[in-house]
């Protein structure tokens, strides 16, 4: 076998984005009563702070945003703007693509290990216990649990270690956000985006990519043959 490993990328690979997001921060914004614009603005600024575990849940993203506004909140607004935010969360970890269990379950059978590299929050790693996808991958990453990011290539070296394989013998399959891919490909990954008929192909984040690019998770079960 070619490969030793396949290395999935999270949202927008294995689950679905749910859609209007900012009108989540609109909601919590009117929750707390504060600007919406100025929320927004403090909660997107502090992008880096969540995914890497410095602001670890989001009651503690909002005392910081509310820190930045330079507002006091009360309690039982804060606990409702948290417990809104973590509802979607919950909701849209469990946005599974078509066909995601049956092929992890299927590149499992056939040997391989399975890996998971994913920029996102505490509240996520906590509802991934949760999800039919926990018990299949022998390593799973967290930006907030390791500190790391993608694109920072260390976190790809990471993923190899703990699977116990070298990058070459790696396939690295995600959507394209934030130099995701090129930055697995110069680590020694095969990468490969892939691109769903529904994904939002005029995101601004989404990298310019030229590698090989499937349409469907079943296509993964390819790339191993």
């Amino acid at each position: 076998m070619k490969y030793e490993a396949v290395i999935f990328d999270l949202y927008g690979t294995l689950i679905g984005n749910m859609p209007g997001y900012n009108s989540w921060l609109k909601e919590m914004a009117s929750i707390i009563g504060v600007p919406a614009d100025s929320f927004i603005s403090e909660w997107h600024d502090a992008y880096d702070r969540r995914m890497t575990g410095k602001l670890k849940y989001f009651r503690d993203c909002l005392n910081y945003v509310c820190s930045r506004l330079n507002v006091v909140v009360d309690e039982d607004k804060m606990k409702q703007a948290s417990d809104f935010r973590a509802s979607k969360t919950n909701n849209e970890m469990g946005i599974l693509q078509n066909n995601a269990i049956e092929v992890i379950s299927r590149l499992k059978a056939k040997g391989l290990k399975l890996g998971l590299i994913s920029n996102c929050s505490t509240e996520a790693t906590i509802r991934w216990k949760t999800t039919p996808f926990a018990p299949l991958f022998d390593a799973p990453v967290f930006s907030c649990s390791v500190g790391l990011m993608k694109p920072d290539p260390h976190i790809f070296q990471l993923a190899a270690q703990l699977l116990n394989v070298q990058p070459p013998s790696c396939i690295f399959v995600a959507d394209g956000m934030d130099g995701e891919l090129r930055s697995a490909h110069n680590s020694g990954m095969h990468a490969v985006k892939i691109r769903f008929s529904e994904s939002d192909q005029h995101d601004p984040h989404l990298e310019e990519w030229h590698g090989p690019t499937i349409s469907s998770l079943s296509e993964v079960l390819n790339l191993v043959e």
